[in-house]
């Protein structure tokens, strides 16, 4: 008997765990960072009035900025290495199930990055970069070149991964900074209701930890009370049939 619950006690220890494993985001150390508009006094503009005519009041100039501004981020995701399937040595970080909470205005569209490259020492880097690639997709004896620049908005993903954790940054945006001209106005303009601008354009900073597993040692505790239970009820079983 003792040799069976032994037995079982292995199996069970030995069962694989999961290959995805759920990360937590710690709130105090993350954010999602957003452009919000504000207007700033650029100058004013002076004209001297003819003798006899009314003081002309000054023109003042206003220029629309957009600042970043940080939001609470906080949730959990999960992820998992997998390889490229033509280069073993060649390995990406995988994150899905996302549940994330964030304040951020919807328009700043921001998203954690499905894949990311996995190095040997554990940093972790994607780009939309024009010319990035990290041959994970492209088997093996195969050319790849590229030229060209980068339009539009351009993604930037780098971080790390260790036994405790993922650090990640990153964000979205434009590469030529947002140019507004002045307003004229003699008081602050009204507020901004056009966010096109800034569509797509955010900054994150995660730092998020594992959800701890069981140990060994509760492994073999859990498959010993199931075994001691599984024969129990073979005992019992054996004696109804022996009373019989």
């Amino acid at each position: 008997m003792i040799k069976k619950i032994l037995a079982c006690c292995l199996l069970y220890a030995a069962l694989p765990a999961q290959s995805a494993m759920t990360y937590t985001i710690n709130p105090a150390s993350s954010y999602v960072s957003s452009l919000a508009p504000v207007w700033t006094f650029a100058y004013s503009e002076y004209y001297a009035s003819l003798p006899g005519e009314p003081a002309i009041p000054p023109t003042n100039y206003w220029q629309l900025n957009w600042q970043p501004v940080r939001y609470a981020l906080s949730g959990s995701f999960e992820a998992e290495i997998i390889y490229s399937p033509y280069n073993p040595a060649i390995r990406r970080l995988q994150l899905s199930n996302f549940n994330l909470s964030t304040d951020a205005p919807s328009y700043a569209g921001f998203g954690l990055p499905l894949q990311l490259s996995l190095s040997n020492n554990g940093e972790l880097y994607m780009s939309s970069v024009a010319c990035y690639q990290d041959f994970f997709d492209i088997p093996l004896g195969n050319n790849w070149s590229c030229s060209g620049g980068n339009l539009g908005m351009v993604r930037v993903d780098s971080g790390s991964l260790n036994s405790s954790g993922i650090e990640l940054a990153g964000g979205d945006s434009w590469q030529l900074p947002i140019i507004s001209p002045l307003f004229a106005s003699p008081s602050m303009p009204p507020p901004v209701t056009d966010y096109s601008p800034a569509y797509g354009s955010f900054g994150y900073v995660i730092q998020a930890t594992t959800i701890p597993e069981p140990g060994t040692d509760l492994l073999i505790l859990g498959s010993l009370g199931l075994c001691g239970l599984l024969t129990r009820r073979r005992r019992a079983a054996g004696l109804q049939k022996t009373s019989q």
